[in-house]
């Protein structure tokens, strides 16, 4: 009987299930089969078969009972068979690397196909009414989006990615440098593989390094290593730069702004802040991202001198202060940022349901201008299409300017405004009112516009809202 028996069992079984974890993805790439107990694993046994000791690379964990752990076993048995293992090395990293892309690619069309057709379902309820069926009216064709089960077809084997980058930075062999470059692009490996590249170097390291940069925050721990592995090149303010303005991510011109403000010692290259305020606009309006959005908003009232201010939570996360959401409806509006507006668009219409959302957009139509934004107007009534009349602020304001817009020269803004006024309750909220002079000019209005579609509308609203006799008695 071997000594602690039991507790070496329960500690086998719990490295065994660590090493099957998600083992759909690793099916493919680690031999299961030939998986040694721990009892019989040494160095000269794990020497025996390449495809084992790097199966065995995904094996972080150190052994409860103290030891090397096998990750650790295996890379000083594949250091002793360096010539051989680095091409093997080398091939199972471009097949872990080229599985995640291909997933990663899929994984992309899917949220963009979804995230296309909820942003246009939502439009076309504000357009149409949230009673009308939609579907005709789609773009998207709901019968065409791709199974939300993609998601699902496959789990990266995280640290078996890890483990082989790991493997040839301690190997430190120059035939490893283009497939650390790669690795670079996968989320997974980019902190490793920007550690490897300080010693296994390349000419074409830089420019895979300030790719990488642009696709984290500053926020990631990855972030560190980037920066420290492009000083370790000599990397100047310069390419940096050219790097920054050719890119048209906010998230990568926030990203990349830090980067030349930690490299730029002299304080004079870097661009001002004001650069990036539009890319922090849209990060902050990104209420998915909580972390993401909470800096953004922070970064964009350090930028105007103003205190951090405190976010109110919501059922969509931390919602952005009304200036934040203004501010992104008027990027949207202008078709902002270059070639990511529509995510822009998309992320203020996940929130559109909530009354701070449909009250800053009342802001917009009541606002007084001698010359009003188009644009702008035009997606703020979006915004207020279908919102019921308890969301708003001073709804017989927003009356008196959804009638003035019915008379717009734009035949958008004037549809829209109508459809605000008339199609939902609002103007009808307003007829009912408990004061006498908001009654009669929401009325008179009525009566004004009004067409038989709208009074057969007007009459089944009163039928079920219509005051009680108490309640009209009380008014006289």
């Amino acid at each position: 009987m071997e000594p602690l028996g039991g507790f070496n069992r329960l500690d086998r079984d719990f490295r065994e299930r660590r090493f099957t974890e998600g083992s759909p993805a690793l099916a493919d790439h680690v031999r299961l089969s030939a998986y040694v107990p721990p009892a019989s694993r040494t160095v000269t046994g794990l020497a025996e078969d390449l495809d084992v000791l790097i199966g065995n690379l995904a094996i972080w964990s150190t052994p409860a009972y103290g030891g090397d752990s096998l990750r650790e076993k295996a890379i000083a048995a594949l250091e002793e068979r360096r010539p051989e293992a680095v091409p093997a090395l080398v091939q199972r990293l471009e097949d872990l690397l080229d599985a995640s892309a291909r997933h990663r690619e899929r994984l992309t069309w899917l949220l963009r196909a979804w995230d296309a057709w909820y942003s246009e379902g939502r439009m076309l309820r504000a357009e149409h009414g949230g009673r009308a069926d939609t579907e005709p009216y789609r773009t998207v064709r709901t019968e065409t989006l791709p199974p939300a089960s993609i998601r699902d077809e496959y789990r990266a084997p995280v640290q078996l990615k890890q483990g082989v980058v790991e493997a040839l930075h301690r190997l430190g062999d120059p035939r490893a440098a283009p497939v650390l470059v790669s690795a670079l692009a996968d989320r997974d490996c980019v902190q490793k593989a920007a550690r490897a590249l300080r010693d296994v170097r390349t000419g074409e390291a830089v420019p895979a390094l300030l790719d990488a940069a642009a696709r984290v925050q500053p926020h990631d721990r990855a972030f560190d290593d980037i920066l420290g592995t492009l000083r370790d090149y000599g990397l100047t303010p310069d390419p940096a730069r050219e790097r920054f303005e050719a890119t048209t991510s906010p998230k990568g011109r926030v990203t990349l702004w830090h980067l030349l403000v930690e490299l730029d010692e002299a304080g004079d290259q870097a661009p001002p802040k004001s650069a990036i305020r539009d890319s922090l606009i849209f990060l902050a309006a990104d209420v998915r991202d909580g972390r993401g959005s909470r800096e953004a908003v922070d970064a964009v009232y350090a930028m105007d001198g103003r205190p951090a201010p405190r976010l109110q939570d919501t059922d969509m996360g931390a919602l952005p202060p009304a200036d934040i959401v203004h501010a992104a409806i008027a990027l949207a509006a202008r078709g902002l940022p270059p070639g990511h507006d529509d995510e822009l668009l998309g992320s203020l219409r996940r929130m559109s349901h909530l009354p701070e959302v449909m009250q800053v957009a009342q802001s917009i139509i009541t606002e007084r201008t001698a010359e009003p934004d188009v644009p702008l107007l035009h997606l703020a009534l979006e915004f207020v299409l279908g919102a019921p009349p308890w969301k708003l602020e001073d709804r017989m304001e927003l009356v008196r300017a959804l009638h003035g817009l019915i008379s717009h020269a734009d035949s958008r803004i004037s549809a829209r405004a109508r459809a605000a006024l008339l199609r939902d309750d609002l103007l009808f909220t307003q007829m009912y009112d408990d004061d006498a002079a908001v009654r009669q000019e929401a009325t008179t209005i009525f009566e004004e516009l009004a067409t038989p579609e709208d009074r057969i509308n007007c009459a089944g609203y009163a039928r079920v809202h219509r005051p009680s006799l108490w309640r009209r008695l009380l008014r006289r």
